[in-house]
Parts: structure tokens; C-alpha cells; sequence
């Protein structure tokens, strides 16, 4: 329901969710915390704003590599990955349809002094704010720019999964076979190779 001050990394939910206002498919409202590589396949609905697929309302937080594949519907702020960003959402993409009365769109519905970078959604879902409509399953590692073309020195957990969630890309985590993107998947959409860690820091 609420991350504030936390973390969320490499989780995923696929219930159906349905809710008021700030209903997401993985975190009803994010606040000064951070979702990476995690994804929500429910369908989500709201009677109300900021309804997203994977999150509802994203509030001076980070969201990266992360997607979600569910139907949104709500009434206004109504986004297949978010609903209202006032955030970072970066290298992430929404295939579900999108809903809304008011303000919709296929990865976020409303953005207030939020960022989007690298950002995709389906040709049949509107896109404002900087997302591309694209064919989600021809989507490559060049076409996207989620996986550069020489190992990076900077910027490392956009592209590299944190495999004991330590908050860092260590030495031995920088290699091509830790990307988190795999784009090796023919006519399916680009999958998340980071697994999940837990409290212990196993990696399972």
C-alpha cells in the first residue's frame, strides 16, 4: 500500500487490485523510496486518481527497470505504469490497456515535476510525457538504449542488476551477463534477468 523511505527490488505481484485513489498493481503510493526491477501482471482499477498498473502514485521517488502488463482503468491520473509521477521513471515499459476520464496514459497518467526516460508503451495506448509507442516484442537492446553498446562506468544500476541489494553495482557485478534486460526472447516482450533478494541477502 505505501513505500515510504524503502525499497522494492526485483519483486512482483499479479493479483487484481481495485481500490479508491492511489492504487497501484505493486505499491499503492511511493514516497521517498525506489522500485527497481519489479513488475505487476493484475488488472488494476480505482474509482478515483492516480491508478496505475505497477504504481499509483510515485512522489519524489524512483522507479527503473520495471514493467507491468495488467488493464488500468480509473478516473483521472490513470497510467499503465503509474498514475501520477512526481519522480524518475526510467527504462521501463506498460503493455496493458489504459482507461481513464481524465488524464491517461500507457506508462504515466499525470506527471507534476516528474522525469521520464526510456520509457515504452503499446501503439494502441496513448503516450504523452516522453513515452514511445512501439511494437513492445521487436523492442531490442539498441531500439531501447536499456543496454549500451560497451560496458558503462556511470549510471550503473540502470543497467545492471544488484545482486545483493547493497544499493551499488559492485566490481564483479559489471559484466554483459548481469544486464538487466534480456532481449534474447523471440515475439515476447523484453523479460527482467535480476532475481530476487531477500532479507538475507540470498539471491533466489
Amino acid at each position: 500500500g505505501l513505500n515510504t523511505f524503502g525499497s522494492v527490488l526485483g519483486s512482483s505481484a499479479d493479483g487484481e487490485v481495485i481500490g479508491d485513489n492511489d492504487v497501484g498493481g505493486l505499491v499503492g503510493v511511493n514516497t521517498d523510496a525506489k522500485v527497481r526491477n519489479s513488475f505487476a501482471a493484475g488488472a488494476v482499477s480505482g474509482e478515483g486518481s492516480n491508478i496505475g498498473g505497477l504504481i499509483g502514485f510515485n512522489s519524489l521517488s524512483s522507479v527503473r527497470n520495471s514493467y507491468a502488463k495488467g488493464q488500468v482503468a480509473g478516473r483521472d491520473g490513470v497510467g499503465g505504469l503509474i498514475g501520477r509521477n512526481n519522480g524518475l521513471v526510467a527504462n521501463s515499459y506498460a503493455t496493458g490497456p489504459v482507461a481513464g476520464e481524465g488524464l491517461a496514459g500507457g506508462v504515466v497518467g499525470i506527471v507534476v515535476e516528474g522525469t521520464q526516460t526510456g520509457t515504452f508503451t503499446t501503439a494502441d495506448n496513448p503516450a504523452p510525457y516522453g513515452a514511445q509507442q512501439v511494437d513492445l516484442t521487436a523492442l531490442t537492446a539498441a531500439s531501447s538504449g536499456w543496454i549500451p553498446p560497451a560496458l558503462p562506468s556511470s549510471d550503473l544500476l540502470n543497467y545492471f542488476c544488484d545482486g545483493n541489494g547493497n544499493g551499488f553495482i559492485d566490481p564483479a557485478e559489471r559484466s554483459a551477463d548481469n544486464y538487466v534486460w534480456r532481449f534474447d526472447l523471440d515475439g515476447s516482450y523484453p523479460a527482467l534477468r535480476c532475481a530476487a533478494v531477500t532479507n538475507e541477502g540470498d539471491i533466489h
